[in-house]
């Protein structure tokens, strides 16, 4: 699978190595989602993760796809030269830098779901109530992503300057 796999967007994209210093989960809406504006791959970007689509499919994957990719070190300078980051945009025309998949699964919707929640609780060692209550309505794969898209900006326990994981005192 070296070229763009077939991928549904919008995708939720989760990597589960908690000491890779890019851990974390997104929504992912098109294939030019993969690399920021003016910025160049960078050779680290991804850990072992899941790949979601709104087809219903699981993919795990294992690090990045796509050439050339940089070190580090190597990604600080290019960006700050801006050229090599707007060839690498327009190169991704071209070319996919997202996550390499290497095996998928297929599931009904339920199945969908409670593999999102345990994969999410798994990267958060917690259990997710308000994002299974989010979830537990929608009616479709693209739903169901979208309603994690909201709970990653919206959900949780947020202070007066609206940020997430604030102290007990803040709880509504």
């Amino acid at each position: 699978m070296r070229s763009d796999p077939k991928l549904d967007y919008p995708l939720f994209l989760i990597e589960i190595d908690r000491s890779h210093e890019f851990t974390g989960y997104k929504v992912v809406r098109n294939r030019f989602d993969f690399i920021a504006f003016g910025r160049v791959p960078n050779s680290d970007k991804y850990s072992d993760g899941y790949l979601f689509d709104c087809a219903g499919r699981r993919y795990t994957y294992e690090g990045a796809a796509g050439w050339p990719r940089f070190s580090p070190g190597l990604c600080k300078i290019l960006d700050s030269l801006i050229l090599p980051g707007l060839i690498s945009k327009v190169a991704e025309i071209a070319i996919y830098f997202g996550p390499q998949p290497v095996s998928v699964d297929e599931t009904d919707l339920d199945g969908f779901k409670s593999t999102v929640i345990s994969s999410i609780e798994e990267y958060e060692r917690k259990p997710q109530h308000q994002l299974r209550m989010v979830i537990a309505s929608k009616g479709s794969f693209r739903e169901v992503i979208k309603g994690i898209e909201w709970w990653i900006y919206h959900g949780g326990i947020r202070d007066p300057d609206g940020h997430t994981d604030a102290s007990p005192e803040y709880r509504p």
